[in-house]
């Protein structure tokens, strides 16, 4: 078993592959697909943001959101109970609406 740091090491050597390769300027899901391609092309298990529809009490829809996956969890960012900006598993930018 890898150590974090071994682990950090590879994430950024891929990371400075891609930049390399396509350059800046790209949207950052450009650059989110490319690295979980290749990481995934090296046998890891890469889990990506997974979309959840956000709705009112009387069902209009508010917004389109992405979880992702709380560490050794999958994403769970289920609209029960009240607000969910709240959830430490989500990340919620304005881009992602």
């Amino acid at each position: 078993m890898k150590t974090i740091n071994e682990l950090c090491d590879v994430v950024w050597e891929v990371a400075y592959a891609i930049h390399t390769y396509h350059g800046n300027g790209h949207l950052e899901k450009v650059y989110e697909n490319a690295l979980v391609h290749r990481l995934r092309k090296l046998g890891w298990d890469v889990k990506t943001a997974t979309p959840h529809r956000v709705l009112d009490e009387d069902g209009t829809p508010l917004g389109d959101y992405f979880c992702r996956p709380a560490r050794g969890r999958p994403a769970d960012c289920g609209n029960q109970g009240g607000p969910i900006a709240h959830r430490t598993n989500m990340s919620l930018r304005s881009w992602d609406i």
